[in-house]
């Protein structure tokens, strides 16, 4: 990859190749550029934090993203979670493998309203008690 590239890939499923895409390199494959994530076919709801994505297999990595260094925690950009970014010899996987792990969602707006009034609740309660 060039420095200059982009590689995006979306996740819309489990299967590896026809739901999530997958690169397959026969020999070394040289990272660089930037990586995007995206979900498709609604896969953002069902997906859980265990679930592991293998997005390169090659005989061996090298380089590495500028926006996603290993170990990093990298957001979709529809904005739905993130995950973290595993390759190269520090890999908690395969060294010579691209692997998401570890999904983290974002919370759904109505999280955010109902933690908000929640906090509204208590701070009525804790003025109240004052006076």
């Amino acid at each position: 990859l060039l420095s200059t590239a982009t590689s995006q890939f979306e996740i819309g499923g489990l299967t590896r190749g026809t739901q999530y895409d997958a690169i397959d390199v026969t020999g070394t494959a040289t990272l660089a550029g930037s990586v995007q994530l995206n979900f498709s076919n609604n896969f953002q709801s069902t997906i859980t934090s265990d679930q592991t994505f293998t997005l390169i297999n090659a005989a061996a990595l090298a380089g590495s993203f500028v926006n996603a260094a290993n170990g990093v925690q990298l957001g979709t950009l529809d904005g739905f979670g993130s995950f973290q970014v595993n390759y190269g010899a520090s890999s908690a996987f395969a060294a010579n493998s691209l692997v998401l792990s570890n999904f983290i969602p974002v919370p759904e707006p109505s999280t955010w309203a109902l933690l908000g009034i929640g906090a509204v609740v208590v701070l009525l309660n804790l003025r109240r008690r004052k006076l």
